[in-house]
């Protein structure tokens, strides 16, 4: 499955796939001003910003299953941790996303913030 796709069908699973066009080419120029970076394992896509130093917010997209999905948080972890990131931020409305991580054996903090949750890792 292509990159775009993985991102089309999260989106539409969540509900917003009439945005995933635009946010596709918004996403694009992200990419080609070094905005945004982005990470793919298996069918997981995680894209991130700098959200001040030694700081990224990260949002994911995904058509894997637990267990892959379980791989690609393992690695876009140690992704972060190699490179001197020391805190991880999102938001989710999927708690059972926050508890997979934590499976994983990540530092995951949860907070609820509206309909959702703050999602917060301090990377050791």
């Amino acid at each position: 499955m292509k990159t775009q796709d993985i991102i089309r069908q999260d989106m539409q699973q969540h509900g917003i796939g009439n945005m995933a066009e635009k946010f596709l080419q918004g996403l694009a120029v992200g990419l080609q001003k070094k905005e945004l970076g982005i990470l793919r394992e298996s069918e997981t896509v995680v894209i991130f910003k700098s959200s001040g130093d030694h700081a990224l917010e990260f949002h994911v997209y995904t058509a894997d299953s637990p267990i892959a999905l379980t791989r690609a948080f393992k690695k876009f972890y140690a992704y972060a941790k190699n490179g001197g990131v020391e805190f991880l931020e999102s938001k989710t409305d999927n708690i059972n996303i926050v508890k997979l991580a934590q499976s994983a054996g990540i530092p995951v903090k949860a907070y609820k913030l509206g309909s959702g949750y703050q999602v917060e890792i301090e990377v050791q």
